[in-house]
C-alpha cells in the first residue's frame, strides 16, 4: 500500500513543487490550497501524512490549520514555515508533528516521510510467534 500524503499550501507554487518532488519519490500526493476545504479533504481522503505549509498564511488561517491538526489522531503532521509560526503548532493535543524550517527542501520532506512511515510500519508488524500468541489469547478470551 502506498503512502498517501495531503499537502496544504496557500502558496500554489510551493505546494506544486512539494507535490512534484513527492510524486517523483513514489508518494501518492494530493495538493490543496483552499484552507476552508482542508479539514473536509483530510476526512475524505484519510491521508497517512498531512503537510501544512504555513508560508503565505494569515494568522487566522494558521489558527484554523492548528485546530485541524489537533484533531488528527493517526496521521503524521509535518509543518513547514518560520520557527515562530511552527511553535504555535506544538502543544499537549498535538501528537506527531515534524517541524521543518525554511528554506523549502522538498527532498528532505520526502526523506522524512519515508523515515516516519517505515518506523510506523515497524511498530505495527507482529512476528509469527507474536501473531500466534495474539490469536490464541483471543480464542481463549485471555485479552
Amino acid at each position: 500500500m502506498s503512502t498517501r500524503v495531503l499537502v496544504f499550501s496557500a502558496d500554489e507554487l510551493r505546494g506544486k513543487i512539494i507535490r512534484k518532488v513527492l510524486d517523483r519519490n513514489g508518494l501518492e500526493c494530493m495538493f490543496f490550497n483552499r484552507i476552508l476545504e482542508t479539514g473536509d479533504d483530510i476526512v475524505q481522503h484519510s491521508p497517512d501524512v498531512v503537510i501544512v505549509d504555513t508560508e503565505s498564511c494569515y494568522p487566522e488561517e494558521i489558527n484554523h490549520l492548528r485546530n485541524i491538526c489537533q484533531t488528527l489522531k493517526h496521521e503524521v503532521v509535518i509543518v513547514l514555515g518560520r520557527e515562530t509560526v511552527i511553535d504555535r503548532f506544538k502543544g499537549p493535543r498535538m501528537r506527531k508533528v515534524l517541524c521543518l524550517f525554511d528554506p523549502l527542501d522538498p527532498e528532505l520532506i520526502a526523506v522524512k516521510i519515508k523515515e516516519t512511515v517505515s518506523q510506523k510500519e515497524k511498530k505495527g508488524k507482529l512476528t509469527g510467534g507474536d501473531m500466534l500468541e495474539k490469536t490464541l489469547k483471543h480464542l481463549l478470551h485471555l485479552n
